[in-house]
């Protein structure tokens, strides 16, 4: 499964865009079978959604690729030589260095759609979504039964905002492969981003159905579940994700975050402080941790866990309220005071449109329930 199949450009935190997708109703990046050469840059998630645990192993495949008679034998070794430079250039996320790999294979064969598709993949991973497209489109022009083209093409549809198209190609895809777990599952993704859970949840259950160690799709339907109010359900996938990976930070907090839905504050915590053991630049985690501890009226606590996130993030508004709420809280004193003030001011300053930092700045000094309620939900 090619780089794009999860999200572009690397760690845009998969569990964010769960967290985002779970924020619906409560509270947004790379994945990467196919049996032949087209599958080489495997990432771990999909790796093993595709039982792939080797994907290293693939590059190797290219090698052995048989190219047409009228390309000397000096060609087919210069091009199976380059594509494995391409492999390794991509892999380590040299994106410029791998397109012009790839092209100078196309200079060598104009129809080598794997070039193509690989191209595709470092365009797609640098941004050029555009050209992503164009890539893939000649694939599929060059061979328009190979359902990973439609797949790849499909999940940059869905990045810019063609849903349509994207729907189009990912049911073009199934219909080459109907077992390509990774299809359903970009399918479900973007039902999910449509707001259509429950279509969402039919396609998560059929890649379970064929990939059933893929923690990544029992996320996803878990997600799905929220957004129906199915947080049982939820949770029960939510543990099989943690089942299949213990380390799944994104499964931790997504759980813990519906525990603290339902009240279950130890639960919760518990949940969010393993997921910063395994994630300690999680802001996320953290803002979330602490407005918890606010809850409890663990303020110390709350505070330190609102100052990490400003380490990490000091151009969080949400981390500077949370702060500014926290010393609001305290005794009434005039440093107390100062600080909320400071805080609820800087979180003006990077979002003006904050409405509850006006509202908190005005009533420092007199804070009341229906104020605390407002930020803490209890």
């Amino acid at each position: 499964m090619l780089l794009e199949d999860m999200m572009p450009l690397q760690q845009h935190r998969l569990y964010f865009m769960a967290i985002v997708c779970l924020s619906v109703t409560v509270v947004g990046q790379p994945a990467q079978g196919m049996g032949d050469l087209n599958s080489a840059i495997v990432f771990p998630e999909t790796a093993k959604l595709l039982g792939q645990t080797q994907p290293a192993k693939k590059a190797a495949q290219l090698s052995k690729t048989v190219r047409p008679a009228p390309l000397s034998r000096q060609v087919v070794e210069q091009i199976n030589q380059l594509m494995l430079r391409g492999v390794e250039q991509h892999r380590q996320a040299d994106y410029a260095n791998a397109l012009k790999t790839y092209s100078e294979v196309l200079q060598l064969d104009k129809d080598y759609t794997p070039a193509y598709l690989r191209r595709g993949s470092a365009k797609w991973a640098a941004g050029d979504h555009l050209g992503a497209v164009e890539d893939y489109s000649q694939v599929i022009e060059h061979d328009a039964k190979n359902g990973v083209a439609y797949r790849n093409r499909g999940a940059v549809y869905t990045v810019i905002g063609k849903s349509s198209e994207a729907l189009r190609d990912y049911n073009q895809a199934l219909e080459i492969d109907p077992k390509d777990a990774a299809t359903f599952l970009k399918r479900g993704q973007l039902h999910s981003k449509l707001e259509q859970p429950e279509a969402a949840i039919q396609d998560y259950t059929q890649a379970i159905a064929l990939q059933p160690d893929s923690e990544l799709a029992f996320l996803n339907r878990a997600i799905a579940q929220t957004m129906l109010q199915k947080d049982d359900a939820a949770l029960l996938d939510y543990g099989r994700a943690i089942q299949l990976d213990p380390k799944y930070a994104a499964a931790y907090h997504n759980r813990g975050m519906l525990h603290h839905r339902h009240n279950k504050f130890q639960k919760a915590l518990d949940d969010l402080s393993q997921t910063i053991r395994l994630d300690p630049q999680s802001t996320t985690a953290y803002q979330s941790r602490g407005r918890i501890y606010l809850s409890l009226r663990q303020d110390q606590a709350a505070l330190k866990d609102f100052s990490q996130v400003i380490a990490l993030n000091p151009k969080s508004a949400a981390a500077y309220f949370g702060r500014g709420f926290v010393y609001s809280t305290l005794d009434n004193s005039l440093t107390n005071r100062q600080a909320a003030i400071a805080d609820y001011t800087e979180a003006l300053t990077l979002d003006p449109k904050y409405v509850n930092a006006y509202i908190s700045r005005g009533a420092v000094g007199g804070l009341s329930a229906g104020s605390y309620r407002l930020f803490t939900g209890h």
